[in-house]
């Protein structure tokens, strides 16, 4: 009974590295001197995107397991 590796953990890995990266660098460019996050709806698209093809991958890894 032992877990075998995700086949798209290498994929994953780097594309949740990519999206910390992308908000951390977003972050610094929009707060303002009084901490205000003002960078639109932009951001918040770019990371929904990363994160479902992190969810898909992760669910065909799991899948082609079988």
């Amino acid at each position: 009974m032992f877990m075998r590796r995700n086949k798209n953990a290498a994929l994953i890995a780097i594309l949740w590295l990519v999206m910390v990266i992308f908000i951390i660098i977003n972050a610094l460019r929009h707060i303002r001197v009084y901490m205000v996050y003002s960078s639109g709806l932009m951001p918040f698209i770019v990371c929904g995107m990363i994160l479902f093809a992190i969810i898909i991958l992760y669910v065909n890894g799991l899948n082609q397991r079988r």
